[in-house]
């Protein structure tokens, strides 16, 4: 996994400079490891060179996770961030369009200052007519020193709670419905040195970030294997190694 504080700066402080871009191109020429996952990367710094590279690669997996934070753009611009719902709309389509197996992760925080009913909505609408994967949803919390932490219009507590399990309960029906999409189909697994400890199956990660167990032996640990999917339960997803 590439990770990094701002992973899509990656190289601009080097001399020569270099970019992220630039050193998946080496990776993937190079053929130094199998494969690669990118960790969060801002919306602004997806390039459609990026897109093409996703698109073709054998190398770098097709999952990304991106940062919107929130759907309404006053509370965008109040957060300081460089980019509109609308870009954010358009940048997740173009993605799906191109790269239909690309499984998207998507940050947001919940009840920023100013958040009300009007503005939190436009996020959930966002977020649900969107093909995203998934959600990771944050509680804004004041941190000493920034300009949010002096922001006016908290928003109440018991609200951030219920806005936060609306986005949950959305998110947990997209990665469910996402899920099902690959039954009966066939995908690249990782398989982790760890068993599950519910139901002591091997478990692995697809390239696009869907988690799987197996029944299987130990001998296919840290090993990709081609898993045919033949359960999904929830957020279980079930599958045999075909050899």
């Amino acid at each position: 996994v590439l990770t990094g504080i701002h992973l899509g700066a990656y190289g601009l402080d080097l001399s020569p400079p270099t970019s992220l871009f630039q050193l998946l191109q080496q990776i993937e020429r190079e053929k130094l490891i199998p494969r690669v996952r990118l960790s969060s990367i801002e919306t602004n710094e997806i390039s459609e060179k990026l897109i093409d590279l996703l698109m073709t690669s054998k190398t770098i997996c097709p999952h990304l996770h991106l940062t919107l934070q929130s759907g309404d753009n006053e509370i965008l611009k109040r957060m300081n961030r460089p980019y509109s719902a609308e870009n954010f709309r358009e940048l997740v389509l173009n993605l799906k369009n191109s790269i239909p197996d690309l499984s998207i992760g998507v940050d947001v925080i919940v009840g920023f200052p100013g958040e009300g009913e009007k503005e939190f909505h436009h996020t959930f609408s966002l977020l649900e007519e969107l093909p995203i994967t998934y959600l990771h949803i944050f509680p804004f919390s004041p941190r000493k020193g920034t300009l949010a932490s002096q922001f006016p219009e908290r928003v109440d507590g018991n609200i951030v709670k219920i806005r936060g399990k609306l986005l949950r309960n959305l998110g947990s029906k997209k990665r469910r419905d996402f899920y099902r999409t690959y039954l009966n189909k066939r995908l690249k697994v990782l398989i982790e040195a760890k068993r599950d400890k519910e139901t002591y199956l091997l478990k692995g990660l697809s390239r696009n970030y869907i988690p799987i167990l197996v029944d299987a032996e130990d001998k296919f640990i840290n090993k990709e294997v081609t898993v045919k999917i033949s359960a999904v339960t929830g957020e279980k997803v079930r599958g045999t190694i075909e050899i």
